[in-house]
């Protein structure tokens, strides 16, 4: 009979670590968490699960881990894998019941690289302030303009209405991009 719940495991596009609960070291991680981290599995396995997590982070993983094995909540938590390259790779850790097995207490922790998320979220950053600032400057200047010229000037009154339009069309764009790369849901 085929093991489902291992080609579960090891076909998800999120890494799962399975660490001991009394000790804290990792006895089994899936090929997306070699992805993740940069590792081979041969070197995952056997490591304690605060050295995939960086310095900085220490005091708050090591506390984290305490309340996912301590409770049998569902228990969410955002934080950062230290790739082998040295980067930081942000992640969301989702821990599941834990388990027994042959007297070894096991858990389980599913790690969702958020890296996809951080990039919407600098665009929709970039959108909104650095690019969207030039085109509000731009309509207030144009509202300066059509105040001081020639209202008999049929010329440059077509013109400042054509900017106007383009403008407005320019903001309008920005602000529809904004609104579809909005990943805080405001």
């Amino acid at each position: 009979m085929i093991d489902l719940l291992k080609i579960l495991v090891k076909a998800s596009r999120d890494a799962v670590f399975v660490a001991d609960v009394l000790t804290g070291y990792i006895l089994y991680a899936n090929e997306a968490a070699c992805r993740l981290t940069g590792y081979s599995c041969e070197d995952l396995v056997g490591i304690h699960q605060s050295n995939l997590h960086p310095p900085e982070e220490l005091e708050f993983i090591g506390q984290e881990f305490q309340r996912f094995i301590s409770s049998d909540d569902y228990h969410e938590v955002t934080a950062h894998i230290l790739h082998k390259n040295g980067h930081k790779v942000p992640v969301a850790i989702t821990s599941a019941d834990r388990f027994e097995e042959n007297g070894i207490l096991y858990a389980a922790a599913y790690f969702k690289d958020l890296t996809p998320q951080q990039r919407l979220s600098e665009i929709a950053f970039l959108q909104s302030h650095i690019i969207r600032a030039p085109v509000a400057t731009a309509l207030g200047l144009l509202s300066l303009i059509e105040g001081e010229t020639d209202k008999n000037s049929e010329l440059s009154m077509e013109a400042l209405k054509n900017l106007r339009i383009i403008i407005t069309d320019l903001d309008n764009v920005i602000r529809s991009v904004i609104a579809k790369t909005d990943v805080s849901g405001n």
